[in-house]
């Protein structure tokens, strides 16, 4: 999937962050949706699918938590990355646990997250038909944003039925570990 068919909404109360949000997330080639609060991207997120949704944990009406709950009910399969000023471990724990694919503290580098829409965007892809060469690219991705990264292939579970897959998964494991 290229850049000018992915489709993120920036969910942040505040206005400054949502523009620099949307001008950076543009200008990488993604269409891009801002909102205000949770209620007009829950709205949003009914009458358009997106592939990505940077939720803010702090918002008025509707916090961050309580969307990313209705947004995984919605839209299972969207990629929600929470961002927030006040990170904590707890809610950075209960946001994994809710669905959410990755925590982004605030101030964050733009580069940064510019790579952690490529390497949701190859994590999509890969999992539908991922070679090899795909997850060793996912792998650098991650490696790009220093992240700390679990691998979630379902080919690295014992019941998958094909080898390929699960060598790919374990070589994954193995240079991420390295």
């Amino acid at each position: 999937m290229i850049a000018s068919q992915v489709r993120i909404l920036v969910v942040d109360d505040e206005r400054n962050i949502r523009n620099n949000l949307t001008m950076v997330l543009e200008s990488a080639g993604y269409k891009v949706d801002a909102s205000g609060d949770g209620e007009d991207a829950l709205t949003k997120s009914k009458e358009r699918h997106y592939d990505i949704a940077l939720v803010d944990i702090q918002m008025p009406k509707m916090g961050g938590l309580e969307l990313l709950r209705y947004l995984r009910t919605l839209r299972p399969n969207l990629a929600v990355v929470i961002l927030t000023a006040y990170g904590t471990v707890g809610s950075a724990v209960e946001a994994m646990k809710l669905g959410a694919v990755d925590f982004l503290e605030k101030p964050f580098d733009p580069k940064v997250l510019l790579l952690l829409c490529e390497e949701i965007i190859q994590r999509q892809k890969t999992a539908t038909k991922g070679s090899v060469d795909d997850l060793l690219h996912l792998a650098e991705l991650a490696r790009e944003r220093k992240a700390y990264v679990e691998a979630r292939s379902p080919c690295l579970s014992e019941d998958c039925n094909d080898t390929r897959g699960y060598a790919a998964g374990a070589l994954l494991l193995a240079r991420l570990h390295f």
